[in-house]
C-alpha cells in the first residue's frame, strides 16, 4: 500500500522549475550581480563573518543585547506609568 501511495505522490510532484518558474531568472540575475561585485556569492559573507568571530565578540554582542533589553524594559515601564 505504501509503495503504491508513494509512487503516486512522486508521480504527481512537479519539477522544481515547474513549481518555481521565476527561480531560473532570479539565479541568473544573482550571478550577474555577483560578477559586477554588487552582491556576495552565497555563503561568502558568512565565511568572512565567521573568520573574525571569537568569544570576545560573542560576549560583547551578548552584553549589548542585555543592555538593550534593560533599556527597553525601562521604556516599557515608563510608558505604562504614562498611560495609567
Amino acid at each position: 500500500m505504501f509503495k503504491v501511495g508513494a509512487a503516486r505522490v512522486f508521480a504527481e510532484q512537479k519539477s522544481f522549475q515547474e513549481t518555481f518558474p521565476d527561480m531560473h531568472d532570479i539565479a541568473l540575475q544573482h550571478k550577474a550581480e555577483v560578477a559586477k561585485c554588487e552582491r556576495f556569492e552565497f555563503g561568502k559573507n558568512w565565511t568572512a563573518f565567521l573568520a573574525v568571530l571569537d568569544d570576545k565578540r560573542i560576549a560583547k554582542a551578548e552584553d549589548s543585547l542585555k543592555e538593550m533589553a534593560v533599556q527597553l524594559k525601562g521604556e516599557a515601564m515608563s510608558w505604562d506609568k504614562l498611560i495609567k
